[in-house]
């Protein structure tokens, strides 16, 4: 039988190879590029720097993360490779060349390209693994500069030299450049004359509407008191105030004769206003938060001092004493306006139309009506009451 001493070293070898085994690390995974995809880039003015960036998927670091690109497409070429992108590269974070570091996988990079004055830009993006080989590449995507700015010129003919006051008139504003559109499309008038045209300055406007540029359009106006007008024709591009540029043309002076119709005008009809979504598709639904464009048709003549929209968050339908004072939650005037124009509203005959926007509620429901007050004072003419179902945003 072995001794005690021969056991017991016996057992404390086992234990040691068992630990052994216990704490031999596992085999670190081969770093690697499964995938890379890349993102459209923003198009800007040539010479401008445009971000793009990309996404290289896998496992562990890797030694080459970039963009490439070169002037004409490979994106049909069996063969496709980053060296086919021969025309520029660019690393992450714009740095001058690789991190010695390398690349953790997987993770976004991006890098600034500067925008070509002509033609495109084909840009793939690119991850290479160690070891030999190609690495892997992405779709491609092009960078072309933002079409300029166009200028408009614009011309008015048939403006008259003299109109009687509270009698339509209209003449054409031609717009010429490039395509585009503008959502405010007409001429702006006032009492003074002025060689640095301004909304400041030509405080009253005749809208035509928003509509595609270049082309030709019908502007009608209305002038309510007698005088000396001056009037330019007008639009304007971009989305906001911040981003308007404004167009005109030559000033033109206008004899307005007779008395003055301010205020002289009747309502005879006013018409149940309708929600317009952005696809110029009536809906009865707007969501909660947002704003409504609504519009309504008032039948009349002449000028009238008050056009409106008014609404609640309860019904008054069926209110035997139904009147604008009840829908007391919130008003807005045509064009946005925060109070009715001083210049008053011009109604013709076969109806004319309005248009402002609503902000709806957090939440809930709001009831609308389209409203008129005219030379009759009182508390005017009412449409009937619009519903206007709030979703959630």
């Amino acid at each position: 039988m072995a001794s005690h001493a021969a056991w017991t070293a016996a057992l404390v070898a086992v234990s040691v190879a068992l630990a052994g085994c216990a704490q031999k690390p596992e085999p670190t995974p081969q770093a690697s590029v499964s995938s890379v995809s890349i993102e459209t880039p923003a198009s800007k003015p040539a010479g401008e720097m445009s971000e793009v960036c990309w996404r290289v998927q896998g496992l562990g670091n890797v030694p080459h993360v970039a963009i490439h690109w070169d002037t004409e497409s490979h994106a049909d070429e069996a063969d496709r490779s980053f060296a086919s992108y021969d025309a520029g590269a660019a690393y992450p974070d714009n740095t001058a060349a690789l991190d010695p570091d390398g690349y953790d996988l997987p993770g976004r990079f991006c890098a600034d390209v500067e925008v070509p004055a002509t033609g495109t830009l084909y840009i793939v993006g690119h991850g290479l693994g160690p070891g030999s080989g190609t690495g892997r590449i992405s779709t491609e995507v092009g960078l072309t500069a933002a079409s300029p700015v166009s200028d408009y010129v614009l011309t008015t003919t048939g403006v008259p030299e003299t109109v009687q006051a509270g009698e339509e008139f209209s003449f054409t504003l031609t717009v010429v450049g490039a395509p585009g559109t503008s959502d405010h499309i007409g001429a702006h008038y006032g009492a003074s004359t002025s060689t640095s045209p301004s909304t400041a300055v030509y405080t009253k406007a005749c809208i035509h509407q928003g509509d595609a540029l270049p082309g030709t359009f019908t502007v009608k106006c209305t002038f309510t008191e007698p005088g000396t007008v001056y009037l330019r024709g007008h639009t304007r591009t971009g989305t906001s105030n911040e981003t308007y540029r404004h167009f005109w043309a030559a000033e033109e002076a206008i004899t307005v004769e007779g008395e003055s119709m301010l205020f002289q005008g009747s309502a005879t009809e006013v018409g149940k206003p309708s929600i317009v979504n952005g696809t110029g598709m009536l809906t009865s639904t707007a969501k909660s938060g947002s704003n409504a464009t609504l519009c309504w048709t008032i039948k009349g003549t002449g000028n009238v001092p008050h056009v409106a929209i008014h609404w609640d968050d309860a019904s008054h339908a069926d209110a035997p004493d139904r009147s604008f004072l009840l829908y007391d939650l919130g008003a807005s005037y045509p064009g946005n306006g925060t109070r009715a124009a001083a210049w008053g509203y011009n109604l013709t005959g076969a109806g004319t139309q309005f248009c402002t926007d609503l902000t709806m509620p957090a939440s809930g429901d709001v009831f609308v009506v389209a409203h008129a007050i005219d030379r009759a004072a009182g508390l005017g003419k009412l449409s009937e009451e619009l519903k206007i179902t709030g979703t959630p945003i």
